[in-house]
């Protein structure tokens, strides 16, 4: 399922140049394209050829909800397709309630950094993020035994 995901919105590992990335690749639906929606006009409509997510609106958005839909009813429907045979998911991760908890748990990992990379940093916030970065990375590698 990282696979599908990451094909959506994938992430070099600078957290700034991914949050960048992002911004590019999602951009905000503008107020026409918000009011083509509403109008049911099917060009602007997420679709497993044309999937859209608007990070800058809250996941509770009708398009949004609609995007998220059409995720995990095209993951799923790859599945039952015959994607990832060569390295199979277990059947308690085919279901369409942890799909979604999948999707909606990286989509938050993606709002954030969405956020995180429309926000001007000082300095010293840079440099205060690398420092405690540093630490969680050595956190994770260094070993008391």
């Amino acid at each position: 399922m990282r696979a599908y995901l990451q094909e959506l919105a994938p992430h070099p590992t600078d957290r700034r140049k991914q949050g960048l990335a992002l911004r590019r690749k999602f951009p905000p639906l503008s107020d026409e394209e918000l009011e083509r929606y509403e109008n049911g006009e099917p060009d602007i409509a997420p679709s497993v050829n044309h999937f859209r997510y608007d990070l800058s609106r809250p996941p509770k958005e009708p398009f949004n909800l609609d995007a998220r839909e059409v995720f995990i009813q095209g993951f799923l429907a790859k599945l039952r397709g015959g994607a990832w045979s060569q390295n199979p998911i277990p059947g308690s991760q085919r279901t369409e309630e942890f799909v979604a908890k999948a999707f909606d748990g990286h989509i938050n990992h993606l709002r954030r950094e969405w956020k995180r990379a429309g926000k001007a940093q000082s300095p010293e916030e840079t440099k205060e993020k690398q420092r405690r970065e540093a630490m969680n990375s050595r956190r994770s590698t260094v070993r008391i035994c």
